[in-house]
């Protein structure tokens, strides 16, 4: 069993590994936030990451082999206690990086996902580009990041 506070430490994470997908896999289990069952009765792999308002949970939905291969990232609404009706294919192992102002980050070729459910504008698009080129247009700043601890 896993347990992680929320950044502003108002919510508790609990994931409960339930197996591996296969040799080397990602584990599969049940993930809770408070208490409540984020995907219901839906599998989630082990990678998560809090928006910095801990408003919002990034998780991955395990939807099975095949040509779903993997997973779907989800977002958990904590003010409302439920999965909001979007999601993005992001495969099997995930790396987050970031979770901020409706952009997701990520290490490796996909690197960000915005969260259209969330808002957002023309200065998410611009910075989602430079993260996706590595160079910032004129004005904007690229922010380099670090790993977070359950990666």
């Amino acid at each position: 069993m896993i347990r992680e506070e929320s950044p502003n430490g108002a919510a508790i994470l609990e994931f409960d590994g339930q197996g591996e997908v296969g040799m080397g896999g990602p584990v599969l289990g049940t993930l809770l936030v408070n208490g409540v069952a984020v995907l219901a009765d839906r599998l989630a792999i082990n990678r998560w990451i809090w928006s910095e308002d801990s408003r919002y949970l990034a998780c991955v939905e395990w939807v099975g082999r095949g040509s779903d291969e993997g997973g779907d990232l989800r977002l958990y609404d904590l003010l409302h206690q439920q999965c909001l009706d979007w999601r993005h294919p992001v495969g099997w192992a995930p790396s987050f990086q970031r979770f901020h102002s409706g952009i997701i980050e990520f290490a490796g070729p996909q690197q960000a996902v915005r969260v259209p459910c969330l808002g957002g504008g023309e200065g998410e698009a611009h910075h989602i580009k430079a993260i996706m080129t590595g160079k910032a247009e004129a004005g904007l700043q690229l922010v380099k990041t670090s790993p977070l601890a359950n990666e």
